[in-house]
């Protein structure tokens, strides 16, 4: 397919699954859009990612490229090589690696450069990451924000800490994740079957997220035994996918 002029949008994924996390969901719901204002959306993403099909299940031309951390440099001149082949208007990333990769990747004005920040700086440290790691990925972040025309934090927590780590907040604009309203209300007219040992007027407090290291469901366990020590009718409740499923 011959691009149109100006008219074509690469966003670049790195996320291996298994399965959706909420960033990926939310890149959909972009080249949904994309494709339904009749622009052309390209999504960059690893070969064995679940988003692979569903990317081009939304209507976007896929290309499954390695991103590895090993190969920054190399990958990050395929990714301009691509966004010149296809003319591209916009380069669109997502998270620390791809971020990373596409301020790396940009020479001049085109692509206009957009970073989604959809967690802290210090999410990693959270997880369990070590403190030279954080340092290395901080100062790197800090030389190459300059690069990204403009940074799209989802929240205005994710914001400030941006702004301490040295972003500049005029090319900065917080965006909160959007939602389907409609699959969500239709959703919530279906039925959830609790386990039976729950009453159904039972203060019920509810976990719901992609079960991995970064969300620190840890806190969240921590927290119930804290509350259930006050009150010993709540209920509580982990609800996701993930690695973490089982511990959970």
């Amino acid at each position: 397919m011959r691009p149109l002029e100006g008219r074509t949008i690469v966003f670049v994924n790195n996320f291996a699954g298994p399965g959706l996390g909420g960033g990926e969901e939310h890149l959909l719901a972009l080249v949904r859009a994309t494709v339904g204002a009749g622009m052309h959306a390209h999504v960059i993403c690893p070969k064995r990612s679940d988003l692979r099909a569903a990317a081009a299940g939304a209507g976007a031309i896929v290309a499954p490229y390695a991103l590895e951390k090993r190969n920054v440099v190399r990958t990050a001149s395929r990714i301009r090589k691509y966004c010149r082949r296809y003319d591209a208007a916009v380069l669109h990333t997502t998270g620390y690696l791809t971020n990373l990769l596409g301020r790396l990747a940009k020479r001049g004005g085109r692509p206009s450069l957009v970073n989604t920040v959809h967690v802290e700086p210090g999410a990693p440290r959270a997880a369990g990451g070590g403190r030279a790691a954080q340092f290395a990925r901080d100062m790197l972040d800090r030389l190459t924000a300059h690069r990204a025309d403009l940074v799209l934090p989802v929240s205005r927590a994710i914001a400030a800490r941006l702004v301490e780590l040295g972003y500049d907040p005029d090319r900065m604009q917080v965006i909160p994740n959007g939602i389907d309203t409609v699959t969500v209300n239709r959703l919530a007219r279906g039925t959830c079957d609790l386990p039976a040992t729950i009453a159904d007027d039972a203060p019920l407090v509810l976990f719901a997220g992609r079960l991995e290291a970064v969300k620190d469901v840890a806190t969240f366990v921590r927290a119930a035994a804290l509350v259930a020590a006050e009150r010993p009718d709540a209920r509580f409740v982990v609800a996701g996918e993930g690695p973490l499923r089982a511990e959970a």
